[in-house]
């Protein structure tokens, strides 16, 4: 039998790192939004609050037709604003409130754009809008349509106008990733604005003691960290759809992110716009990158930690696309009352939607199956409740002990599911950190609740928490000349000292190990209580120390992951290297398009099971990092998104490769290999060995370290879950066995810079190993992919024929070498070649 091989050489360069919205709320929006306001009465949601918007880019014509006089009175340094087709009394009250405010407008959000000095805006009434267009050109100031509505609520429409008049000010500069097509960065852009324009509207109304930012904007600040979420990451906040109330979530988060900002620094609005505006030229695109070199221009340090460290836990402000199914869920205590059966309750909302490549967002439930007259299904998420131990805990609720569903089947309100599981105490003392963890298909999500902590109807707590990751201690909690020392009961903890309200307030929580810093603002003036809650992350937790070493004699280019949860939220500076490094890139196949990110603008903080490449300084690296291992009680998860992910071992010792288990969706974990079988994960995981190229450990005897960093490939566009089971647990491993009657043979490529020895060819039914992405100027051999799932990589590591015929031919090709570089092919062993065949290499 004659096999002919045939070469393809490659001498290629490696790859690298490789219209206006209603003013008036709609019926629907203003039932998604009694639905809100009924479940979470703390917040003082106003159902009838509509959106402002910044709309395309434009230059018009207008009528001159009851056309006012610009005010301020234009000069070359003043930003102008004319009305037309006002009545009297409401153009009287607009303009008023322009004239009479426009220094502390500009002491709070500094001067206008230099492209909008000595330009006019012109305001029109136009019913059922609050949109601004800026200027297409240089010959004006921009464009606001507005509708006046009588609320009844004092100055209500002066502050709807005003969030427009901020963005007016901007102009052209107004952050967008494509000014001519009115793409804009929207939580710089509204966030942003509508933070200002409170502080503004504060300082107008005199500084007032019972200043009620609710009236106007929705306000979660003094419960941000309960609502704080990756989930809420996006570049824009309304979706063209608009028929998702994330939309409300993250406005309202990134307008308290922006609150917090204020907080730390008065002249920030200011400072920030100036910088912006010496960035660049008008109408530029500016990404998410670029706007928070700018925010840590202005503002080194908030909260206690670098702006750089402190913004990207912060998910409403992480202005970067991220693709897939999505569950957002947040839970806030109902103080135990007669209303809840004198049980400490739950409040849960939960809203399941899908983020396209653009950004934008559709319910998942309204893709759900129809019934035959054509009504939507519902949809059903799991929820169950665990408590500080990891001990599951729903047969503690009633309601969890009915059914532990979330039933997502409002017609109204698609994609929402609401529940309210009360507990009665199952140890002492009666208040714990309770986890709620929730699943939709492929999307999850996790919410803290801390039981018993927000006291009872007749004495309610006015400051608490939880500490996820600990469960013993104590607090010193601080607000303004008030402090209190309360201990840490099992996870969670209480203070009944009255929290500051104010324009900018801070309050400070320690453990003694670890200081947590929170900025936050004015407290409801007219409720019952006006608590505020704080998460504590790694708080009453005993903090690890685990040593790194690497040397250079294999090359400076390493793939590491974190075993454990780093103290320092910043991975070059958790590794005690020169702070703002651009030595480390981490692969994220769920942003939009799929990219590495590059220190110091990895947009996620590191976290235990994550991957990096780090570029090792020239004299290596030594050094112990700080932090707290996953539980070892529980089993630890890494969430994998669709294609190549960097992971790494969330433990404290080497774990056998076989061991890990997979889970996709609602079904349960399964061995690697079964996942592998059912096309979850593409075949190999894979270890980086320097110049020798990648070497797969999946196999019989492979073994997972701490630190060392590996390349796994996870088919289904809505990712899966890799299950580390509990050190402690009897882990069945079992060899993947080849196929009867296959056989593979390895085929290197070496030069004097790299080599490649993962590739190999033969005959087997198995489907072949996924080629992970090529590092730096690396030599790669690979095959022509067989299948979707490996093609991410640039074809497979494996050349597979289901069986032989007369003459055969395996395709393969080298990568990776310079123009002129030499290049060796070379078999390290052919004994598995059955004794009856001749190979013949072709190029």
């Amino acid at each position: 039998m004659r096999i002919v091989f045939a070469l393809a050489l490659g001498l290629g360069v490696a790859l690298p790192l490789a219209s206006p919205v209603s003013a008036q709320t709609s019926s629907t929006r203003l039932a998604r939004r009694q639905n809100l306001a009924r479940r979470f009465p703390q917040l003082g949601i106003r159902p009838d609050r509509g959106l402002t918007r910044v709309g395309i880019p434009k230059n018009i014509v207008t009528s001159a037709v009851r056309r006012t006089t610009a005010v301020p009175v234009p000069s070359a340094t003043t930003l102008s604003f004319e009305f037309v087709g006002f009545p009297s009394n409401q153009k009287a009250e607009l303009e008023g409130f322009i004239s009479a405010n426009y220094k502390t407008i500009v002491q709070v959000w500094g001067e206008p754009a230099p492209e909008q000095r000595g330009k006019t805006v012109t305001v029109t009434n136009v019913e059922n809008a609050a949109v601004y267009d800026p200027p297409a050109g240089p010959t004006t100031g921009g464009y606001i349509d507005f509708d006046y509505i009588n609320t009844g609520i004092p100055s209500d429409n002066s502050f709807r106008l005003l969030k427009l008049v901020l963005s007016a000010f901007q102009g052209p500069r107004v952050p967008a990733v494509n000014f001519g097509e009115g793409h804009y960065v929207e939580p710089y852009l509204l966030g942003a604005s509508e933070a200002a324009a409170l502080q503004i509207l504060y300082k107008v109304f005199g500084s007032p003691s019972n200043f009620d930012p609710g009236l106007y904007a929705d306000y979660y600040l003094p419960f941000y960290d309960a609502f704080n979420s990756s989930t809420l990451g996006n570049i824009k906040i309304v979706s063209a759809s608009e028929d998702v109330t994330i939309a409300d979530f993250r406005l309202a988060m990134a307008q308290a992110a922006f609150l917090k900002l204020y907080a730390e620094k008065e002249t920030f609005f200011r400072d920030f716009n100036t910088a912006l505006y010496a960035s660049g030229a008008a109408r530029r695109s500016v990404n998410a990158d670029e706007l928070e070199a700018i925010g840590a221009g202005v503002c080194p340090t908030i909260e206690g930690q670098p702006f750089r460290v402190w913004v990207r836990e912060q998910g409403a402000l992480n202005a970067r696309i991220q693709t897939g199914n999505k569950l957002y869920m947040v839970a806030l205590p109902a103080v135990a009352s007669a209303l809840t059966g004198n049980r400490s309750s739950a409040v849960i909302f939960a809203e399941a939607f899908a983020t396209d490549a653009k950004g934008d967002d559709v319910a998942l439930f309204t893709g759900a199956p129809k019934a035959s007259n054509g009504t939507l299904l519902p949809a059903y998420a799991a929820i169950d409740a665990y408590d500080e131990t990891g001990r599951n805990i729903n047969s503690y609720s009633s309601e969890l002990k009915a059914t532990n569903v979330l039933v997502f089947n409002d017609r109204v309100a698609p994609g929402e599911a609401r529940m309210q599981p009360g507990f009665v105490p199952w140890s002492t003392p009666a208040a714990a950190r309770v986890t709620l963890r929730a699943r939709l298909g492929t999307a999850e999500a996790t919410a803290v609740f801390p039981f018993g902590a927000a006291g009872t109807s007749t004495s309610p707590a006015k400051i608490y928490g939880a500490t996820p990751g600990g469960t013993t201690g104590t607090v010193a909690v601080t607000s303004g000349n008030l402090n209190q020392n309360v201990p840490i009961a099992r996870g969670t903890f209480s203070a009944i000292i009255d929290p500051v309200s104010g324009p900018r307030v801070k309050t400070t929580l320690s453990d003694g190990s670890k200081t947590f810093l929170r900025n936050t603002a004015w407290l409801r003036p007219n409720a019952a209580v006006t608590p505020l809650e704080f998460l504590l992350p790694g708080s009453g937790a005993a903090v690890s120390s685990s040593a790194l070493s690497l040397n250079t004699a294999n090359g400076r280019l390493k793939m590491i992951a974190f075993p454990l949860r780093p103290t320092q939220r910043d991975e070059i500076l958790a590794l005690n290297l020169p702070a703002g490094s651009n030595i480390m890139a981490r692969y994220r196949p769920d942003l939009s398009p799929a990219r590495y990110e590059t220190s110091p603008n990895i947009s996620q903080g590191p976290e235990a099971g994550f991957g990096y490449w780090l570029n090792l300084p020239t004299t290596g690296l030594n050094t112990q990092v700080a932090g707290t291992y996953p539980a070892t009680n529980l089993a630890a998860e890494l969430e994998l998104k669709g294609g190549w992910n960097q992971i790494g071992v969330p433990r404290a010792t080497a774990i056998s490769a076989l061991s890990v288990k997979v889970r996709y969706g609602g079904y349960s974990a399964v061995t690697l290999q079964d996942a592998q079988t059912r096309g979850w994960l593409a075949a190999g995981i894979w270890r980086y060995n320097g110049r020798g190229g990648y070497e797969r450990v999946d196999i019989s005897g492979g073994t997972l370290t701490p630190w060392e960093g590996y390349w796994v490939f996870a088919s289904p566009q809505t990712g899966v879950s890799m299950v580390f089971d509990p050190p402690t647990s009897t882990q069945s491993v079992r060899a993947l066995a080849a196929p009867s009657g296959s056989w593979s043979v390895g085929i290197a490529a070496s030069s004097s810079l790299s080599r490649d020895t993962s590739a190999s060819f033969g005959v087997s039914t198995a489907k072949p190993a996924a080629k992970p992405p090529i590092a730096s100027r690396q030599l790669s051999v690979y095959f022509p992919p067989s299948d979707a799932a490996a093609s991410v990589g640039g074809g497979t590591a494996q050349g597979f024929l289901k069986q032989l015929k007369a003459t055969n031919e395996w395709r393969f090709a080298v990568d990776g070498a310079t123009k002129g570089e030499r290049v060796t092919l070379y078999w390290p062993n052919f004994t598995a070649v059955p004794s009856n065949l001749q190979l013949q290499l072709r190029d």
